[in-house]
């Protein structure tokens, strides 16, 4: 009988401690502190992306071809504010262009295009796209991997 009672003892401390664990999780993950409000001299217009298929290249735009496995040319210069590009994708695979944010996370998606597939071509509009160096990837399988990536640098 002992042996049972200090079983049921050790299987309650390890409740216990499991139960004032999962309370400290809880506490430490709500956290009550807000964050800073933007101050208004640095905020800027969200970024508006689009993409619609198309035949014909826009005037003023920038074409990409997109090929097994790479963006050409890989590295784009623009000004900042409305970017045009004219994705034509010259391969049987389907593409599509992400734009990454480096500076804030490599993970940190800016605009993202729709697939283009094989034989087609797309008019990808950013609208509001501030200055930087913005990370191009092809989110498509494993196509960034295999080398499908870029740069795209905003300037004045």
């Amino acid at each position: 009988m002992t042996t049972q009672n200090s079983e049921r003892q050790r299987a309650a401390r390890f409740l216990g401690a499991l139960s004032r664990l999962a309370v400290i999780l809880v506490l430490s993950c709500s956290s009550s502190v807000a964050a800073p409000p933007p101050n208004p001299t640095t905020a800027q217009a969200a970024v508006q992306f689009t993409t619609v298929a198309s035949t014909a290249q826009p005037p003023g735009s920038i074409v990409v071809a997109l090929t097994n496995y790479a963006f050409s040319p890989a590295d784009i210069s623009v000004t900042s504010g409305k970017v045009v590009l004219y994705l034509i994708n010259s391969s049987a695979d389907p593409h599509a262009m992400a734009l990454r944010n480096p500076s804030v996370s490599l993970l940190a998606l800016v605009a993202l295009s729709e697939i283009v597939g094989g034989g087609h071509a797309a008019v990808f509009t950013i609208d509001n796209l501030p200055l930087g160096t913005y990370r191009l990837t092809c989110p498509v399988g494993n196509h960034a991997d295999n080398g499908m990536v870029g740069t795209l640098i905003v300037h004045k």
